[in-house]
């Protein structure tokens, strides 16, 4: 008896708890209009506002209509108020008892058993229902109390369940159209314009047949109530908007009438024919007669708030009470931020134990990585939280383009693509998370977004869109379940203010800047408001601390460094979570430690670099083989560094190495490469005696992993002006594994004390690098490429060791980690030139704005300015090499192709996505080897007078050695001869990379030396690839004697500029560097001095002009002087060059267009060409004058791209006369010839066929790639080639009577293409390049595929020849 007592005060707690309240409404409609009718209105769903919508429809019906009604709400249990995310309670239910009529607006509820017995007995007697809306989806018990399956409720009585949104949520709209053989239904009386901002719901299972539909819903354009309706599959057929039908009683005895309707979020109700339908459907139901036109106007003010989901705590903050929707009252859910103040309600987030935060957004949050500040301080504050942070934050993002080379769309939810049509073009590939996936897998609780600082620099034109986007953000994040219990609390976070650093460097001040922040920074707060989320400003106190601090808080401007962001935490917790005390602050050093040490880790779960195989378009056919598991495996080492913070702050324990040896194991990667095909390494001698060098010249090692162990897989040299060696190295290539020791690569710098010609000192300038794949000494310090980022590493105390480390820019893509921003070289300005790679999308924040960059090209940096540009984008799969001749202009290469090409033609200004129109390569056919790897002009009279200015090529796979050409003038660009190779090797594992001219004159190389090599061949974990060994050579002429030693650091002004007079590039290169160190004032006077002390007769005049101009490291009035005069040089080189120096400083130049214009009319072509290029970038109707201009002149093949894409991109037109090319595949039948060309693409795919075997399939022979033209191997037996296709081969063959050693394995295409894309590509092969065979059927490449006889790893020809003995061999 007492325990029944105990039950019983325990169900009337909630009631007991609602003294001081009321707990539901009553409506008394007046004596002289009362119909005697009861209606109870229930409301109780978390997105669309029914708390507002139904005591609104009440107050009609009561007021209006004479009907009594009754209102019922979702009440919380503890503290009363209306609360409409607790869905297990909805206050006095039992008042159903004697209502005529229930209109239902409940959504997904868990209701006990007491309140559904309630629903359940006025379901049996019959009674008539109202649905709106969510009714289809009214509730969530799973345990079928009664008897009653109550999660089909929406299906068995309303006439659906919910399916899904039909059209985009929040993004389209919908309109009701009459459904014409009803139109004279009395529900419709005077009712024809509905529209509905809550969209359309799509309608799969409801029987049109039985009941009568009076609507359909059209899915619009917009919510816009003038949108139009959608041509198209989306309304072909339309979904029932509204309908009437019967419902069968749970007894199963008796049948009741429902009205339902979609349509019905508060905002909905703005519409007075969707209130006067309601009306109009409860005369109906009860019986009575219709009014032909219903009175429906309000009868209390109703502005509605928007739909949307609001976090957990939100009602019980905002304090919604019953009474404040009574007569007389108009109560409204969501308030702004303002007016929960007002309320005395703190908007700041509380945060639960176990509470999962994530942080989404920019650059601010991604680099708050590397600092661990943030993190600390709010773990600081909250030590027995036990929370768990996690960073999805990448520089460049903005609300909806959040671009992913692993992923197939940028946009990062539905409707997004509206607000950027400028990024329409993305070609990622790959299965990695979407944005939503992410955030669904860490379940945050919390969602931080930091947004407003790439969009800012739209400025006012951009700020409108902004707003849009935000919000469209703000409704989609709101209207999600990623912890899969309710809405995560969202934070808008302002960006930072911008610090004026224009004193002491060459920076914006910010003033513009700031304005347009301070706007954005106006447009979140405001939607923030309006949408009833928290907001931060951290815009107004980062200024603050700015104008303060008497030392730099940011590196640029707009980027906060270490200080700044240690400074930014306390505030940036104090917005987001509220004042607090630090709990644990004797923790703060080792919790800061382990923070960063976990963001490490998780850094490389959410950016695992190396992605194109990780999950992108390369994840077949190795990927797959390891990356599962290592991805498994770097989460769980990031969950036990969170185990151990939560186990340091609360005082306890946690066996960290013991937790990371219980992660995911690794299985093992075998080799493919068979043992006979294994090479052995070779040292000193031997491998010295492998080379074969052109006459004259020697070869002499300067130092390897033997002598120096750190020397590991070097890949990048460059000399200081004291002329030391300095090296970096890639050990950890090609990415981290997890589980394995934290990558430490290095940049190293080698001494010859001695002069003997070998390295007798090392020094460590610094370690614990990642993949730095790119460096350039620079008068600033060194910058090294940290993909994702450009870090500048300083050597502040003399000591020859990296003090500081400072991330300068940051977006740079990591998907291939051999194709991230690398090789690095400076041109003639001292600007920094960087190589990035194909499938890549970088987006970088600098002080000037996003850089935006999609696949190959190259960026130049300024190291002075901090300014970035996206100088070429063109198709250059894999660039690892640009080199200047002594004119400035530039040359380049890549390794996935034979190409070497002039930079000019390439360096127009692109729009996002668009590539330039590149030119021929210059390398003669004969001698055409890939992959180039290395480049440099020759310029050294150490070496002969006859080889000054030729171009020297490395090459890594096949031909293992040096190619030169001469290069010479040939109109406006160049040709070239081969001369001779001047070094090759036989050593298989000989890879030259770099090289550079040292002040000695004397030509050093890096061999990169490894087994493996290739990336479609090998798994990137295949234990054949080295991580230790590493070579440099020196190549001499012994004829001749080297270069006397000229002293750079130390020099006077005076001697720095004499050494300007060089022959020797490199010489000249170093001294400009010096001088750019020297004040800015100081170099400008010695400038002056040595140009006026220069013979203006002499041959050499103009060019020591050029240099002098080059030598520069401020904007200032003489050097734009000297661009003037050197616009006018007798020698069209020096013009070229003047004219792209007024390129680089066009925004300096008031007479910039006339200056163009008038080079524009040059006889010489190449500075036409320059003028093109210079003109792309003024990117505006001026460009098209100038371009005129140009066209008056002829327009050569160098040319007629760069003019042609020009002059589109700026909206101007110009004809040439276009060939027409024949069908090439017209021998073949016209069934045929779809598959060729579909064979043909295939065959060109980047880093497929044509990538070896050449567009025209001759090979590369001297690169030892055979030709697929006229052999047997390809015509003769199809099976064999099939074979060879899907497996690989590797080993030596012979193709037209020539020997093929096969050191790199052709790639396995069996996991790569199905049978119809393998048909189609060895179709196309068989029948191009001159060949003619039989086409091959996809039913043929099933047959080899599923044959049960393939290869243990690779074919090789012997295994070849037992499978097909009548084949030709």
């Amino acid at each position: 008896m007492i325990f029944r007592y105990l039950v019983l005060f325990a169900l009337l707690l909630p009631v007991l708890a609602l003294a001081k309240g009321l707990d539901h409404l009553v409506f008394e409609p007046p004596a002289n209009i009362a119909k005697g009718k009861s209606v109870v209105l229930i409301s109780g769903d978390e997105e669309y506002r029914s708390e507002e919508s139904l005591p609104m429809l009440a107050k009609i019906l009561s007021q209006r209509h004479g009907f009594k009604t009754t209102v019922l709400f979702a009440i919380d249990k503890q503290s009363g108020v209306i609360n409409p995310n607790e869905n297990s309670n909805i206050a006095r239910l039992d008042l159903l008892k004697n209502a005529d009529l229930m209109i239902l607006a409940t959504r997904w509820r868990v209701l006990p058993p007491q309140q559904l017995q309630h629903f359940l007995d006025y379901f049996n007697a019959a009674k008539p229902i109202i649905a709106l809306r969510t009714a289809t989806h009214a509730f969530n018990n799973t345990d079928h109390y009664g008897g009653y399956d109550w999660q089909n409720f929406g299906v068995n009585v309303v006439g659906e369940n919910w399916l899904n949104h039909h059209g985009e949520h929040k993004v389209q709209g919908g309109r009701g159209v009459i459904v014409e053989k009803n139109a004279q239904h009395p529900l419709l009386n005077n009712v024809s314009d509905i529209f509905t901002w809550s969209d359309i719901y799509g309608i799969k299972h409801l029987d049109q047949a039985k009941a009568t539909v009076l609507l359909n819903g059209a899915v619009t354009e917009s919510l816009e109530m003038d949108s139009k309706i959608i041509d198209g599959k989306l309304n072909n057929p339309m979904m029932p908007l509204a309908w009437l039908k019967s419902y069968t009683t749970p007894t199963g005895d008796k049948t009741g009438p429902v009205f339902a309707t979609t349509a019905g979020a508060a905002v909905d109700f703005k519409k007075e024919d969707l209130r006067r339908l309601v009306v109009n459907a409860t005369y109906h139901l009860l019986n009575l007669k219709v009014p032909q036109k219903a009175d429906v106007a309000f009868v209390d003010p109703f502005e509605p708030s928007f739909y949307g989901f609001q976090e957990a705590d939100y009602y019980l903050k905002r304090g919604l009470k019953v009474e404040d929707f009574v007569l007389g009252k108009s109560g409204k859910a969501i308030l702004t931020k303002a007016e929960l103040a007002n309320l005395n309600v703190s908007s700041a987030i509380t945060l639960n134990k176990g509470d999962r935060i994530a942080l989404i957004g920019n650059g601010l949050p991604e680099r708050m990585l590397h600092y661990g500040h943030f993190e600390t301080e709010l773990l600081l504050r909250n030590p027995d939280k036990d929370l768990t942070i996690r960073t999805l934050a990448r520089p460049g993002y903005t609300p909806g383009f959040r671009p992913h080379s692993s992923r197939n769309s940028q946009w990062a939810f539905p409707g997004a693509a509206q607000f950027n049509p400028q990024f329409n073009h993305h070609s990622g590939e790959g299965h990695h998370p979407t944005s939503d996936e992410w955030l669904y897998d860490i379940a945050p609780d919390v969602i931080v977004a930091f947004f407003g600082f790439n969009e800012s620099f739209a400025g006012k034109e951009g700020a409108e869109n902004y707003r849009a986007e935000l919000s469209a953000f703000v409704d989609h994040t709101l209207a999600k379940q990623y912890n899969g219990k309710n809405a995560a609390k969202l934070v808008l976070v302002s960006p930072i203010a911008f610090q004026d650093l224009s004193a002491t460097l060459d920076l914006p001040d910010g003033k513009q800047t700031n304005k347009n922040l301070a706007l954005y920074r106006d447009i979140m707060q405001q939607v923030a408001a309006a949408k009833g989320v928290h907001f931060v400003d951290i815009f107004e106190p980062s200024a603050t601390i700015f104008a303060s601090s008497k030392t730099p808080l940011t590196v640029n401007g707009a980027h906060l460094n270490q200080a700044g962001y240690r400074l930014l935490a306390p505030i940036l917790v104090n917005g987001i979570f509220g004042q607090q005390q630090l709990v644990a602050q004797a923790k703060h050093d080792e919790v800061q430690k382990l923070v960063i040490d976990k963001n490490w880790y998780w850094f490389q779960t959410y950016q695992m670099p190396n992605g194109v195989h990780v999950d992108g378009r390369r994840f077949e056919p190795y990927g797959v083989d390891n990356y599962p598991e290592e991805g498994k495996k770097v989460k769980q080492l990031t969950q036990n560094r969170d185990k151990a913070l939560w186990a340091l702050l609360s005082g306890n324990t946690f066996d960290l190495t013991a937790a990371d040896q219980q992660t995911q194991q690794l299985t093992p990667i075998k080799s493919n490469v068979a043992e006979e095909a294994v090479g052995e390494y070779l040292y000193g001698e031997d491998a010295l005696a492998k080379f074969e060098m052109a006459k004259g010249y020697k070869i002499e090692l300067f130092a390897s992993e033997v002598e120096f162990p750190n020397l590991a897989n070097p890949a990048q040299i460059s000399f200081d002006n004291q002329g030391r060696l300095w090296v970096s190295t890639l050990g950890s290539y090609p990415h981290y594994r997890p589980g394995d020791a934290r990558p430490d690569d290095k940049i190293l710098i080698y001494e010859d004390s001695d002069g003997d010609g070998k390295a007798d000192k090392e020094t460590v300038f610094a370690s614990g690098l990642n993949l730095p794949i790119g460096f350039e000494i620079t008068e600033f310090g060194v910058y090294v490429s940290q993909a994702p980022n450009l870090v500048l590493l300083k050597d502040t105390d003399g000591d020859d060791k990296a003090d500081t480390y400072d991330i300068i820019l940051s977006g740079f893509d990591t998907h291939d980690t051999h194709h991230a921003i690398s090789a690095f070289t400076a041109d003639p300005f001292g600007n920094i030139i960087l190589d990035e790679g194909v499938f890549l999308h970088s987006n970088i924040e600098t002080a000037y704005g996003p850089v935006r960059g999609v696949n190959g090209g190259f960026y130049r940096f300024e190291p002075r300015t901090q300014k970035l540009e996206r100088m070429v984008q063109t198709h250059i799969p894999n660039p690892w090499g640009v080199t200047y001749d002594k004119w400035g202009q530039g040359f380049f290469l890549f390794t996935s192709g034979p190409e070497v090409n002039w930079m000019t033609p390439v360096e127009m200004k692109t729009r996002y996505g668009q590539l330039t129109l590149g030119t021929d390569t210059l390398i003669e056919e004969a001698h055409r080897v890939r992959p180039t790897s290395g480049i440099e002009f020759i310029s050294s009279r150490h070496f002969p007078d006859e080889v000054q200015g030729n171009l020297l090529l490395n090459n890594v796979i096949g031909f293992l050695g040096a190619k030169q050409h001469q290069l010479e003038d040939a109109g406006t660009g160049y040709v070239s001869h081969w001369r001779h190779d001047l070094y090759t090797s036989s050593d298989p594992n000989f890879r030259p990379v770099d090289m550079e001219f040292a002040q000695d004159g004397s030509l050093y190389v890096v061999d990169w030396h490894n087994q493996l090599i290739g990336h479609m061949q090998h798994n990137a974990r295949d234990p054949l690839r080295d991580h230790a060994h590493g070579r440099i050579y020196r190549v001499t002429y012994p004829e001749r004697a080297l270069l006397a030693k000229v002293t750079i650091t130390g020099a006077s002004p005076a001697e720095l500029f004499e050494l300007l007079k060089s022959p020797e590039d490199r010489i000249r290169y170093r001294a400009k560097r010096e001088l750019r160190a020297l004040p800015a004032d100081k170099l400008i006077a010695a400038k002056k001095k040595w140009l006026k002390s220069l013979d203006n007769k002499s041959t050499h005049y103009e060019r020591y002009v050029l240099e002098a101009m080059w030598a520069s490291n401020s904007p200032n009035d003489f050097d734009q002087s000297l661009v003037r005069q050197l616009l006018k040089a007798k020698d069209f080189h020096v013009r070229a060059a003047a004219v792209r120096a007024l390129r680089y400083q066009l925004a300096d130049f008031e007479d910039a267009i006339p200056l163009l214009k008038k080079a524009a009319n040059d006889e010489e072509g190449r500075v036409r060409l320059e003028v093109i290029a210079a003109a792309s970038w003024l990117d505006s109707a001026a460009t098209i004058n100038i371009l005129q201009e140009v066209g008056k002149h002829p327009i050569d093949s160098w040319m007629r791209n760069a003019f042609l894409q020009t002059m589109n991109n700026v909206g101007g037109t110009w004809e040439f006369k276009e060939e027409v090319v024949a069908n090439e595949a017209a021998h073949l039948p016209e069934v045929l010839q779809q598959t060729y060309f579909k064979g043909k693409d295939i065959y060109r795919k980047e880093g497929y066929c044509s990538t070896c075997h050449q567009v025209d399939g001759f090979g590369l022979p001297a690169a030892q790639f055979p030709p697929l033209a006229g052999t047997d191997w390809v015509t003769g037996n199809p099976e064999r080639l099939i074979d060879i296709a899907l497996y690989g081969i590797m080993g030596k063959v012979w193709v037209k009577n020539v020997e093929y050693v096969g050191h790199v394995p052709m790639t396995p295409f069996q996991g790569l293409l199905n049978d119809e894309e393998m048909a189609a590509v060895l179709t196309y092969v068989r029948n191009a390049f001159g060949n003619k065979a039989s086409a091959i059927s996809p039913e043929q490449v099933k047959n080899v595929r599923d044959g049960g006889q393939e290869p243990q790893g690779f074919w090789t020809a012997e295994a070849l020849k037992k499978k097909y003995p009548d084949a030709e061999y």
